[in-house]
């Protein structure tokens, strides 16, 4: 598994993550994709649009590693990593692990937030 030495780094210098998206779509209240297979590596990213002003917590799953990135506006430049799940855990399981959860991250309703999810899938090397 990831344990083994392949990192989200590594898809960077792989495709430069320059890659045109294979699917575009608006979401509802869940973020979440369905599993592809083995050895893959996966980024979804758009844009966050609270209806309410508040303190958020996000959480992620992800069946091998996962990161959740959050900007404090729509510009990916100051994203932040929220949140991860460090090892692989059931698919919707928050709470194997703290670092799923992130701390309350406060949103203004209306404004955009960038966001982005990158998910590695039983890599081995």
């Amino acid at each position: 598994g990831i344990t083994d030495g392949i990192y989200f780094s590594d898809l960077s210098v792989t495709n430069t993550l320059t890659k045109t998206p294979d699917k575009t779509e608006r979401l509802g209240s869940l973020l979440e994709a369905p599993p592809i297979g083995d050895d893959y590596g996966r980024r979804m990213w758009g844009w966050l649009v609270p209806l309410v002003t508040a303190d958020y917590t996000f959480w992620i799953a992800a069946n091998e590693l996962g990161e959740l990135w959050l900007s404090i506006d729509d510009d990916p430049a100051n994203r932040v990593r929220a949140c991860y799940a460090p090892s692989a855990v059931n698919e919707r399981d928050w709470y194997s692990y703290p670092e799923q959860r992130s701390t309350l991250i406060p949103l203004v309703a209306g404004q955009a937030y960038y966001f982005e999810v990158r998910v590695l899938q039983d890599f081995y090397v």
